[in-house]
């Protein structure tokens, strides 16, 4: 019997900080060791907050690689059609180009508007069906800076 079957393996609905470090420093090491840059990370939130501090538009990410990856974008309902969603995505995108990236990517769920992102400039790139079930989620870019 293969040795690997005999192992038994820890299994969880959560990370442990140790495990996401080790993991992370493990595969920058090999990535390096292929003439990769390091995996330098940053994380990137664009926030807007109503009068009372409360959120009301936010924008999440990381960068790097030269990448900016948008996590999640947010707007409440109140201030949806107005240009803030357009507006985060643009503070983003100067951000990344602040941090050198060259492009960013992103996935949205066909129920969250599929028209927004391409009318910014993205191209879909992949569509995936049943994610989740019974809808589409596409993964799109956006070269920055004429980048491409």
């Amino acid at each position: 019997m293969n040795s690997l079957h005999q192992r038994s393996f820890d299994v969880s609905d959560t990370i442990e900080t140790d495990v996401h470090k080790a993991v992370k420093a493990a595969l920058s090491d090999y990535a390096v060791s292929k003439n990769v840059p390091p995996y330098d990370e940053k994380e990137l939130s664009i926030v807007r907050r109503s009068e009372n501090g409360e959120v009301v538009a936010c924008l999440t990410g990381r960068t790097y690689w030269n990448w900016l990856c948008i996590e999640y974008l947010w707007v409440h309902e109140t201030l949806r059609g107005q240009g803030v969603g357009s507006a985060l995505v643009k503070a983003a995108e100067d951000e990344a180009q602040m941090r050198g990236c060259v492009a960013v990517y992103l996935w949205s769920e066909h129920f969250f508007g599929p028209d927004f992102y391409p009318k910014l400039g993205y191209t879909a790139v992949l569509v995936v069906d049943d994610a989740p079930i019974g809808h589409q989620c596409t993964e799109f870019i956006k070269y920055l800076g004429g980048v491409r």
